[in-house]
């Protein structure tokens, strides 16, 4: 059980991390 949730908070992680980098290429 702590494991999914231990990997869904890591898919999530990407996620915004990804968002991020899509932001500063839009703002550049």
């Amino acid at each position: 059980m702590a494991r999914t949730k231990l990997k869904f908070r890591l898919h999530r992680a990407v996620i915004v991390l990804f968002c991020l980098a899509l932001l500063v290429a839009l703002m550049q």
